[in-house]
């Protein structure tokens, strides 16, 4: 239910920005040449993941997904 007033008031829930972030890092990533730049990007992806991963896991278990 609450996806759904999420959904009729036009707003993206965040998981779902953070899947969009997601892809913006994994680009960049692939992208750079620096290798301390591709460092720091793939830890904030690695963080990323973790965090989408938690918090998916958390939708499961209140059977909110």
């Amino acid at each position: 239910m609450p996806m759904k007033i999420l959904k009729d008031a036009g707003a993206v829930p965040p998981e779902i920005e953070w899947f969009h972030e997601r892809a913006r890092l994994k680009a960049a990533v692939e992208a750079t040449t620096d290798p301390s730049e591709r460092q720091r990007l793939r830890l904030a992806l690695i963080e990323l993941e973790q965090k989408i991963a938690l918090r998916l896991e958390a939708l499961r278990s209140n059977a909110s997904l």
